[in-house]
């Protein structure tokens, strides 16, 4: 019960969930901003500002890049999940064989060893009375 089966969350995790937020909110800005352009510049009821990059615009890049990346730093992350995974299952069935291995010790080893040690001493004297007796 007292081994840690836990093991402290990788840097990447952090890192990796924070450009994923960073990606989400990228899509949803180009979203918002793609169905503005839509529903209310096609109106003349807004004017928003309007950058390229390439020969598309800002919104489209970044609802389809963030997509896009968001798909494949998915993937990526499955991966390197994966690869902790094992290796936290490695290092937890480590400590776990161990901490086994103490408790089988402590609980049927060393009394079972006390128990055959009793059991020696008693055959000595035993054999010892009886080699006395025939004298």
């Amino acid at each position: 019960m007292a081994t840690p089966l836990r093991s402290n969350r990788p840097i990447w995790w952090s890192l990796l969930s924070i450009l994923q937020i960073l990606l989400a909110i990228a899509v949803v800005v180009g979203l918002v901003w793609t169905l503005v352009e839509v529903f209310f510049g096609a109106q003349n009821l807004v004017d928003l500002p309007m950058w390229h990059v390439g020969p598309f615009g800002l919104p489209l890049v970044l609802l389809v890049g963030g997509l896009l990346l968001g798909w494949l730093l998915a993937l990526l992350s499955r991966w390197f999940a994966g690869i902790g995974a094992r290796r936290r299952a490695a290092g937890t069935g480590k400590r776990l064989d161990v901490a086994i291995g103490e408790v089988a010790d402590r609980v049927i080893v060393a009394p079972v060893s006390d128990v055959l040690a009793r059991h020696r001493q008693t055959r000595i004297q035993l054999e010892t009375a009886a080699a006395g007796g025939k004298r």
